[in-house]
């Protein structure tokens, strides 16, 4: 990216996946934090991707669904 804008998201992508042990009183949930340390995924969750805004923009901006016979943009 050019100049200086950051993205509301790219502040805070590196957070969206704990997957350490929970803290006091969150216990409830290191069943799943296991089963997603240990997905074929896993290795998806723990890696710093290169997110192309500007592609997430394209297919945004190209993306349709189909509702019966009728295209939705």
């Amino acid at each position: 990216m050019t100049g200086s804008h950051v993205p509301v998201w790219e502040k805070t992508m590196n957070i969206a996946c704990y997957l350490s042990d929970p803290p006091k009183g969150f216990k409830m949930y290191k069943s799943m934090i296991v089963c997603l340390n240990t997905c074929r995924l896993a290795h998806s969750f723990r890696e710093n991707p290169v997110i192309r805004e500007d592609w997430i923009k394209d297919f945004w901006d190209n993306a349709t669904t189909k509702k019966g016979d009728v295209v939705i943009k």
